[in-house]
């Protein structure tokens, strides 16, 4: 596989690993506070969520 990357493309990744990041342990630590840390998944479905309409937002600048 070949990855040609123009400007700032490189920014996608830390921009996707960190929002997802933060954001994910943001959820899993409600989401354990409410006694369902069962739902982890959820905390991650959220992150990656947060992390694609950041990217889609920065994209348009």
């Amino acid at each position: 596989m070949l990855v040609i990357w123009s400007g700032w493309g490189i920014l996608v990744i830390p921009l996707v690993v960190g929002t997802a990041v933060a954001v994910g342990a943001v959820f899993q630590w409600i989401l354990t506070t409410l006694g369902r840390p069962d739902l982890a998944f959820v905390a991650f479905s959220l992150g990656l969520f947060a992390a694609a309409a950041v990217n889609w937002l920065l994209g348009d600048v």
